[in-house]
């Protein structure tokens, strides 16, 4: 949530972490502010034990490699390249109301 204000509009957001609570939170916070391309990605990291003649997975290896989010930022308004300052425009005249003829 801290950094959230810091990243410019169409920024992008990665977080690596090992819980999947914590990925969850920031999911549903960054989902509530604004983004697009949310993923939640699981990691699964296998080693690899190379010998002479013969490769193969490692036997004894942990399941759990962790999670990443990542999600771009996305703001409503127009503005200018490289800026985060929305252009604000002078609000046009609506048309005068026309009057029903009953």
């Amino acid at each position: 949530e801290l950094l959230w204000d810091s990243l410019r509009s169409s920024g992008n957001l990665v977080i690596r972490t090992e819980y999947l609570s914590v990925v969850l939170q920031c999911a549903n916070f960054v989902n509530s502010q604004g983004c697009s391309e949310l993923s939640v990605v699981d990691q699964w990291f296998r080693e690899i034990q190379v010998l002479p003649g013969r490769t193969h997975p490692d036997m004894r290896m942990q399941t759990g490699g962790g999670f990443i989010l990542s999600c771009t930022k996305i703001c409503e308004g127009i503005f200018e390249h490289g800026s985060d300052v929305p252009i604000v425009s002078e609000p046009k005249e609506s048309p005068p109301l026309v009057e029903s003829m009953e």
